[in-house]
C-alpha cells in the first residue's frame, strides 16, 4: 500500500492532485491516538464527535502543504 507522500508524488507526475478523505470511522482511530487527543484537547470520554473533529484537524494540519482538497 502506498503512503500519502508516494501517492501525492505519483499523482503530481500525472499532473493530478490529491484529495484527502476525512470520513473517519471512530473505531479505526488507534487507541493511542485517541488517548493523546483526549489528553491534548481535554475531550471528555464518550464525546466522540469532538474527538473525530480533533483527529481530522490533525490530519489537515499534517497535510495542508501537500493536499489540493479535503472531502
Amino acid at each position: 500500500m502506498q503512503n500519502f507522500m508516494q501517492m501525492r508524488e505519483n499523482k503530481r507526475k500525472e499532473n493530478k492532485y490529491v484529495c484527502v478523505g476525512l470520513d473517519v470511522n471512530y473505531n479505526s482511530i488507534p487507541k493511542e491516538t485517541i488517548a493523546f487527543l483526549r489528553k491534548e484537547s481535554k475531550i471528555q470520554f464518550g464525546a466522540n464527535g469532538p474527538l473525530i473533529k480533533a483527529f481530522n484537524l490533525k490530519i489537515i494540519e499534517a497535510t495542508k502543504d501537500v493536499a489540493a482538497a479535503y472531502k
